[in-house]
């Protein structure tokens, strides 16, 4: 079986460029076929992204592997069954371009789909005719059993957890697939089919990364989130239910990073890594107690409810440096309406608390939810501007299919659904522009709203650090935080440049900052 990890086309002039990280999904797949007898490749398509960048005729910028190459990579090692992820909506035709290019080296080759677009929009993707089958949600059980129901010329209502065509060409889904309830149980991600000094060598020289120390890499230590935000899609996969690994589990695969990879730094990509409280001060514990020399972060977030001074200088002594908190909104209305609930005094006292500890300290805010009133938005960016938060991530609410902010979006009729396609819900992805407005305010209005709290935001830290030096001397402590701190000013100065003199308007006319001709290096 060959799995790929396809290119990624980025619209709407956004200046970001794609991260080049292992794609631990597929590597979860194909620790479990290799250990159930399955030969296994893994084509990550955006390991050549710094090499090949193309400009398309609709305005997207592909980065990763050429279709030629790709071609020549499955034609190589001749494959029985091509799985291909598909997590997200606004790069989905790159999964499907990988798709058509799998079909036309073979058309009767199986191909599978997989990851959070599919499983959120089975019967939109099996429309497509080079798709055959989706594995839903958790795929590591439910591959095994379809590659070997392929293999003895098994109808595919035998396997749960998947959805395909029948004869008459209608959708059609078998049993479910449980969860699956002992993380422990399943292999470690197969690395080994990867190069992971590349990936490393990559992250450290992309120009907008956070990080700390290198070799880095990913891991995740538990699945899922009880969660019930009406704006998060990951419960398209995993429902609203977290199952964890055992803090042993997470701490032998740390150890075996730092051995094996010689990682120094490693981020925890979980949905929500400290839902059990217990469970995270064991993580904090084991690394201080077996000596693991290692820097860490949270980048997706934690349970906020779970932390506490005494948490927080554990993770400092285990390593930790850096923490987000998804607060999302600084308005209790919306909070109630997003269903996430925080005590906003409590979380503003906890962020003050890792700051003074000497945490890098990350929220996230989003502007744009359907019935915010004009005095909520402002409400929310003075509440977000108020905290001690070193960064604060002020995004444009992109309502994604399979959420139900998606769906009352589209009963209020505030989704331009005649517009609705791929390259416009990527122009959205990009977090600088929206394409809706909401119940009290136009797209145009919520697009200066954005400006105006990234313009402030930028005042008011650059004030704080001239008022307040020893807010930053206390995160500055090492030869590896000074050159961290430096990155940080000028990733800064980067985004300024582009909110201050440009800024962004409802279509999403950031001026291109690349140039219309093909870069090819392959």
């Amino acid at each position: 079986m060959q799995l790929i990890n396809p290119s990624i086309t980025i619209y709407g002039g956004d200046v970001t460029s794609p991260q080049i990280r292992p794609p631990l999904g597929l590597l979860y797949i194909a620790a479990i076929c290799e250990q159930e007898g399955h030969e296994v490749r893994l084509l990550d398509c955006m390991t050549t992204s710094m090499d090949h960048v193309e400009a398309l005729p609709d305005g997207g910028i592909r980065y990763g592997l050429s279709r030629e190459r790709m071609m020549q990579s499955v034609a190589e090692f001749m494959p029985d069954v091509v799985g291909i992820s598909a997590m997200f909506t606004a790069f989905s035709q790159d999964a499907f371009d990988a798709a058509q290019i799998a079909k036309e080296w073979n058309p009767s080759l199986p191909v599978i789909f997989g990851g959070m677009h599919a499983s959120t929009l089975p019967t939109e993707v099996l429309k497509d005719n080079n798709v055959d089958v989706i594995v839903l949600g958790e795929g590591e059980l439910t591959i095994v059993e379809l590659l070997n129901a392929i293999a003895e010329n098994k109808h595919y209502s035998e396997v749960k957890g998947l959805a395909y065509r029948g004869e008459t060409g209608d959708i059609l889904f078998s049993a479910p697939r449980e969860r699956i309830k002992d993380l422990d149980s399943l292999p470690m991600p197969a690395r080994h089919l990867i190069d992971m000094k590349f990936y490393s060598s990559v992250a450290e020289h992309e120009p907008d990364n956070y990080i700390m120390r290198h070799p880095y890499t990913t891991i995740y230590t538990s699945r899922g989130c009880p969660g019930q935000c009406v704006y998060c899609a990951a419960h398209n996969v995993w429902h609203h239910r977290w199952i964890a690994r055992s803090s042993e589990d997470v701490l032998n695969e740390i150890e075996d990073l730092i051995k094996t990879y010689g990682i120094k730094e490693i981020h925890f990509l979980d949905d929500n890594a400290s839902v059990n409280r217990g469970r995270f001060i064991d993580i904090c514990r084991g690394i201080i107690d077996r000596k693991l020399e290692i820097s860490w972060a949270c980048p997706t977030g934690l349970a906020i409810w779970t932390l506490d001074e005494e948490v927080f200088k554990l993770m400092k002594k285990a390593g930790c440096y850096k923490v987000c908190f998804g607060i999302e909104s600084g308005h209790p209305d919306t909070q109630n309406f997003i269903r996430k609930k925080l005590n906003l005094k409590r979380a503003k006292e906890l962020i003050k608390t890792a700051s003074d500890l000497g945490f890098w300290i990350q929220s996230t805010f989003i502007i744009g939810f359907p019935y915010e009133t004009r005095e909520q938005i402002e409400a929310s960016i003075d509440y977000a501007l108020s905290t001690y938060s070193d960064f604060v991530n002020f995004l444009l609410l992109c309502p994604y299919p399979g959420t139900e902010v998606y769906e009352i979006m589209k009963k209020e009729n505030l989704i331009p659904l005649h517009s609705w396609n791929y390259r416009n819900f990527g122009c959205m992805m990009s977090g600088f522009r929206t394409l809706c407005g909401n119940t009290n305010v136009t797209a145009d209005q919520l697009a200066d709203y954005f400006n105006e709290a990234f313009r402030r935001l930028l005042q008011t830290r650059i004030k704080r650090v001239l008022r307040h030096p020893s807010i930053m001397l206390k995160k500055i402590y090492s030869y590896d935080s000074l050159r961290f701190f430096v990155r940080i000013v000028w990733n800064v100065f980067n985004v300024a440049k582009v909110i201050l003199f440009q800024g962004v308007t409802r279509a999403g006319t950031l001026k291109p900052v690349y140039s219309s001709t093909v870069v090819r290096k392959d």
